[in-house]
């Protein structure tokens, strides 16, 4: 390929690629623009970069071509798919190929992200995401991109952990939220991050969710309380040499999956929270696009099958239940639940859900202000 990368050449290279004429004009566009402010020494060098970001998933080029490809929301979910040769096994887990990969430099918060999420809305706008992957033209589509939200999880937990320092995974994701002036979201209930084996007795929340950011809540975090560390499905799989996914459910033991149970989940649709909603998501786009999905992986789901004797099961809500969210406002509910003894938590929590019960209908305030009103030094009042 010449160094200029807007030759017949490179045209036949990104067709090849799925790439439609408006994305080739844009890539001819933006390398022009590229190389006339680059000295010729460094053209060689700029024209090897330039050419792996179109293989680099959310690079600022292969934003470039995808915002300017004409063709339609579902062809544009399809032409991801088809570069990253992403195809389901038989143990229903999306697998992807090695050519393509996620930008190292696209953050959670990042634009090609937002981009993203809207061409899934305007592809599946009106059925749930499980209703299009049923039947119609586009089923495939539907199946692959609802798993494919995995990977973006991925993606967003190596971005912290490389590109922010800390003694945990949450003090690099706040360093991250600093860095980019991001506020996060706090209030999206966390239940089903906090699943227990169905025959243990539930105490109290584990983890708590942040979600990026405070208004799109686009992608989420889920994170131990305890410890500050991510929950993520991708700390238990084991990868093949050839980075092929061990998706057999039968090689992982139900016991000992729970990050597998409570992983976060990248979103599609908004996510009832407690504040301010987008005006391009419709208040329903949550339910349909990420609850009411294609079916998860067969691992993830042995691992909620209420069918059988033992599976993660999930608490509910207060006041028929006893799940409250713990972090509902930010950080400093969970340095005020941190300062409760380990042996102490159990009778604090229940009076926390107490508490929230007798506020109804007010909101759950989080646990610091909860802690204000009624713990003192360790002693209930």
């Amino acid at each position: 390929m010449a160094n200029e990368l807007s030759t017949t050449q490179a045209a036949a290279f990104l067709k090849d690629e799925g790439w439609d004429f408006a994305a080739i004009q844009a890539y001819r566009r933006y390398v022009s623009s590229i190389f006339r402010r680059v000295v010729a020494p460094m053209k060689p060098k700029i024209a090897l970069e330039l050419k792996q970001n179109c293989y680099q998933i959310g690079s600022p080029l292969y934003t470039v071509m995808y915002r300017a490809s004409r063709l339609s929301a579902v062809d544009k979910l399809a032409l991801i798919l088809q570069q990253c040769t992403a195809a389901i096994d038989q143990h229903g887990f999306l697998q992807l190929g090695q050519r393509y990969s996620f930008s190292p430099t696209m953050a959670p918060h990042d634009q090609f992200l937002r981009y993203l999420r809207k061409q899934v809305q305007r592809a599946f706008p009106k059925k749930s995401l499980k209703q299009y992957a049923t039947d119609g033209p586009h089923a495939d589509v539907a199946r692959k991109i609802h798993l494919f939200r995995s990977y973006i999880d991925r993606h967003n937990i190596i971005y912290i952990r490389e590109h922010f320092a800390g003694s945990n995974d949450l003090e690099k994701l706040l360093k991250y939220g600093q860095k980019f002036h991001l506020k996060f979201d706090y209030s999206t209930g966390a239940n089903y991050h906090n699943r227990f084996l169905s025959h243990q007795t539930w105490d109290y929340p584990k983890n708590m969710k942040i979600q990026v950011t405070k208004h799109s809540r686009m992608s989420e975090f889920i994170v131990d309380l305890v410890s500050g560390q991510f929950v993520s499905e991708w700390t238990l799989y084991q990868i093949h040499s050839n980075q092929m996914v061990d998706s057999d459910p039968m090689h992982y033991d139900l016991a000992t999956i729970a990050a597998i149970a409570n992983t976060a989940s990248f979103n599609y649709g908004l996510p009832i929270g407690q504040n301010v909603t987008l005006d391009f998501l419709d208040h329903h786009s949550h339910r349909r696009l990420d609850v009411q999905h294609p079916d998860d992986p067969d691992i993830r789901r042995l691992a909620t099958n209420s069918h059988q004797t033992t599976y993660w099961q999930y608490e509910k809500d207060y006041p028929t239940g006893r799940y409250a969210d713990i972090v509902k406002k930010g950080i400093r509910d969970d340095l005020a639940w941190q300062k409760i003894p380990a042996h102490q938590r159990s009778e604090v929590y229940d009076d926390f859900v107490k508490y929230c019960i007798q506020r109804l209908p007010l909101r759950n305030p989080g646990f610091y202000h909860y802690n204000k009103q009624r713990h003192y030094n360790g002693t209930l009042k």
